[in-house]
């Protein structure tokens, strides 16, 4: 009687072995999720916000033509007219941004923080909405988020989005007093960013010694 040799069929030991790792490696990275360990959006966000920072410092040293910049007529949270020229005197941080965008009301507690710090005769963030909502439902989502230090502006017809060749939000320019571009970016700033913030304090202290000594 012939007696067949061949092994039971099968899976081999080694194909369970990488089933049994790969199926461990999948139970940890759930359970380190679960418990919050795992934290991809803060850590991004204070990494863009950084990175956004150091951009804007490296364009503020750059040599820039000296004229104004040339803006168009915007509103006020009273609906009053205003352009870039009623903020002449000041250094401005004037920053486009919408509810509907999520870097742009990331970034606005650290807007609404400068403010508090800086703002005065020298200095003023003009943060406009280019929002289809109404001024009223701007300022609910403001006062919503906690934003107590911000005044609000909107955009309604783009007119002042388009003279300043914004492409996408959040972007913002820093001008000087006299309505010069001082620098700008395309993207997230972190506003607390402790670099940034003492080279705006540095010009705002040199307005106010400047007019001190005349």
């Amino acid at each position: 009687m012939k007696v067949s040799t061949r092994k039971p069929q099968g899976s081999k030991p080694g194909n369970q072995t990488r089933s049994l790792i790969i199926l461990a490696i999948i139970i940890i990275v759930v359970t380190v999720a679960s418990a919050g360990l795992i934290v991809p959006n803060v850590t991004s966000d204070y990494v863009v916000g950084g990175r956004g920072a150091v951009a804007m410092l490296s364009s503020m040293e750059l040599q820039r033509p000296d004229l104004a910049v040339r803006g168009a007529p915007f509103q006020d949270e009273q609906g009053r007219t205003v352009t870039l020229e009623d903020f002449r005197g000041k250094i401005v941080v004037l920053n486009f941004w919408a509810t509907w965008c999520p870097p742009c009301v990331k970034e606005m507690p650290g807007l609404d923080a400068l403010q508090a710090t800086l703002g005065g005769p020298h200095f003023a963030v003009v943060p406009v909405s280019t929002d289809r909502l109404s001024m009223a439902e701007i300022q609910d989502f403001a006062n919503r988020q906690g934003w107590l230090d911000l005044p609000l502006y909107h955009d309604a017809d783009k007119g002042l989005s388009q003279a300043m060749q914004v492409g996408g939000l959040p972007t913002t320019y820093v001008l000087d007093e006299a309505g010069r571009l001082l620098g700008q970016h395309a993207g997230m700033i972190d506003w607390t960013y402790e670099a940034l913030v003492t080279k705006l304090r540095q010009r705002v202290e040199a307005l106010e010694g400047a007019e001190a000594g005349s």
